[in-house]
């Protein structure tokens, strides 16, 4: 099963087994860094419905341009703005979605003795 992945611009790289790369992206709102995510496509799988992409608030998912073996043109992630939100897999009806995201960092306070 090909799995699809895009990550423009991205900062930096993890590996999975079987030799799947994730690509993370990041994003700077009024200079406060949000959480960085990544989406996996099961390309063989995905139909094409574009439920993930009317459900992603960040704009980051659209067709492929390329089709896979069943006909489909299959969603890809584009550009550095996922955040991991897990949107557009809750509404994929045939699971080819998987979410991805950075865990958010502890901050430290300290308290006074």
């Amino acid at each position: 099963m090909e799995i699809a992945m895009r990550g423009e611009l991205a900062r930096q790289e993890g590996r999975l087994t079987g030799g799947t790369r994730i690509v993370h992206s990041s994003q700077t709102i009024g200079g406060t860094r949000m959480i960085r995510g990544t989406v996996l496509v099961a390309t063989e799988l995905c139909k094409g419905c574009e439920l993930c992409i009317e459900a992603c608030p960040q704009n980051c998912m659209r067709l492929s341009e390329s089709l896979n073996k069943r006909g489909y043109a299959y969603v890809e992630l584009f550009g550095d703005s996922c955040t991991g939100c897990e949107n557009c897999a809750l509404v994929c009806p045939d699971a080819v979605l998987t979410v991805y995201r950075e865990p958010r960092k502890r901050r430290m306070t300290q308290v006074a003795a």
